[in-house]
């Protein structure tokens, strides 16, 4: 029974972390699609991505992205994990936009 309990905890925490995950996802989405804009379209001569694009890219890409065992251990043990792990992707992908920015605005 206990383990029942377990798993059923960890099931609604993982459904409680969805909606940060999906908002994440959308960031970096945000992120790429600026990115695309300023540096691919002029500089190969694609076509800009829209936001669903964008997301679909980076879920297909996350498909080949894989933690090692040792990390994966190390989540597990940790229950701040999350939290730094959100907090770091948004800083992460701020500082890229922001380098993007600097780079299109004096560099193009």
């Amino acid at each position: 029974m206990d383990e029942l309990k377990k798993a059923l905890g960890e099931f609604t925490l993982g459904l409680l972390k969805m909606p940060f995950r999906i908002g994440q996802g959308v960031y970096r989405a945000l992120v790429l699609t600026y990115l695309w804009a300023w540096f691919m379209v002029p500089g190969l001569g694609l076509h800009a991505l829209t936001l669903p694009v964008a997301y679909g890219i980076l879920l297909v890409l996350s498909l080949f992205y894989r933690l090692s065992e040792a990390d994966m251990e190390a989540r597990k043990k940790a229950d701040h994990v999350f939290l730094t792990d959100m907090l770091f992707s948004v800083v992460q992908s701020s500082m890229t936009w922001g380098i993007g920015w600097l780079t299109h605005h004096f560099f193009f």
